[in-house]
C-alpha cells in the first residue's frame, strides 16, 4: 500500500520487519488523540466558551453582570464541552444560551436555548422598577397593576388592590406563557 505522507521510516526498517508503518498510522492515531470533540467552531461551543468567560474572568467586559454577582457554572459543564453538550445539545438557529431563573447560575435545569423575546422577558430588574418586582407597579389610586410583554405585545395586564395579588398574578401569567411557549417547542 502507497501512503501520500512523507515517509519518516526508512525503508530498510520495513522490510527488515523493524518497522510496521511509514509513519502516516502514528501521525493517524496521534492526530486522532489530540481531537476532543471537532466542534469548536459550532455555535454551541461558542456559547459554551462565552458562558465560562463572563463568569470566570474578572477582565471580560459581562463579568460584572455575571461571576462578580455570584453566577457560576456548574461543576459538570465547567471544564467539559462534552458534558454542556449532552445536557443542552445542539444551539438551534437564532437563539443564545438562557438562564430560567437569572439569580441562579448555569446548571441542566436551569438552562435553555431562547429566542431573544424570550430572554427579554426573563431579564432581571430594569432601573426604574421601584415596587422590588418585575411587573409590577404602583398605580394611581393605590393600586397595583401587574403585567407580561412578550415579543414586543402585551401578554398580560390586570390592576389590584394589593401588591401580593399583583405579584402573585404576574407569576401566574409567566407560569402561564412558560408553558405555552413550552408547547410551541
Amino acid at each position: 500500500q502507497t501512503c501520500a505522507l512523507p515517509i519518516y521510516s526508512r525503508s530498510t526498517a520495513l522490510t527488515k520487519g523493524i518497522s510496521r508503518s511509514c509513519g502516516c498510522r502514528g501521525l493517524t492515531l496521534a492526530t486522532k488523540a489530540n481531537t476532543t470533540h471537532g466542534m469548536s467552531k459550532t455555535s454551541t461551543f461558542t456559547s459554551w466558551t462565552a458562558m465560562r468567560r463572563r463568569c470566570n474572568n474578572p477582565n471580560a467586559s459581562n463579568y460584572k453582570h455575571y461571576g462578580a454577582k455570584g453566577i457560576k457554572v456548574c461543576e459538570r459543564w465547567q471544564d467539559s464541552f462534552e458534558n454542556f453538550y449532552e445536557d443542552m445539545g445542539d444551539r438551534p438557529a437564532g437563539t443564545t444560551l438562557d438562564r430560567k431563573d437569572v439569580t441562579l447560575g448555569y446548571f441542566k435545569d436551569n438552562c435553555r436555548w431562547s429566542n431573544p423575546s424570550l430572554q427579554s422577558y426573563n431579564q432581571g430588574l430594569s432601573s426604574d422598577n421601584t415596587s422590588g418586582v418585575k411587573g409590577v407597579c404602583e398605580v394611581p389610586g393605590g393600586r397595583w397593576q401587574a403585567y407580561l410583554n412578550y415579543d414586543k405585545q402585551v401578554v398580560h395586564s390586570s390592576v389590584h388592590a394589593t401588591f401580593e395579588e399583583a405579584v402573585k398574578a404576574r407569576k401566574d401569567a409567566e407560569a402561564a406563557l412558560a408553558d405555552a411557549l413550552e408547547k410551541e417547542k
